[in-house]
């Protein structure tokens, strides 16, 4: 699958929970989805659960994608914008459309960037700790979601 096909499945999917959870409530569906993704990976991912060969995301897309369909640029067929994992990408849209509301119910003032900057220092800090315990899949290095490790050298 991919990089757009992957946009548009977590744009989709991120628009059906948009229109049926209430705006208050999609913080919620957001952490349910971010810590059930995190629950497959690790109680499904078999003796080795963050390794390229036995992440339970490759499973998946195995069974329904089949090999032949899979990129195998690091020598085992992987699909790094696979089907499971487009569930994190849906909680980044989400988190999008959070600090869209955000913009439009206070406008776009200094108060707003103040706002969504904390927001964004709070988001980096619990991927700091959710990357101690969610070890990465991708071969290039980066964990799933909100990983800032690598890039920023921290």
């Amino acid at each position: 699958m991919g990089v757009l096909q992957r946009i548009a499945l977590a744009w989709g999917l991120g628009a059906v929970l948009v229109m049926l959870v209430k705006k208050n409530y999609i913080w919620i569906a957001t952490a349910v989805i971010l810590f059930g993704y995190w629950a497959l990976m690790y109680f499904f991912g078999g003796s080795d659960p963050y390794s390229l060969e036995g992440n339970f995301a490759r499973t998946v897309d195995l069974a329904v994608i089949g090999e032949n369909h899979l990129y195998k640029g690091f020598g085992v067929p992987f699909d790094p914008e696979g089907l499971l994992s487009t569930l994190p990408a849906t909680a980044t849209v989400l988190l999008g459309f959070m600090i869209g509301h955000l913009i439009s119910k206070t406008g776009t003032t200094w108060k707003t960037v103040g706002l969504i900057t904390l927001i964004g220092v709070l988001l980096i800090g619990a991927g700091l700790i959710w990357g101690e315990f969610f070890r990465s899949t991708n071969p290039s290095g980066q964990a799933p979601m909100f990983s800032m490790r690598e890039e920023s050298g921290w």
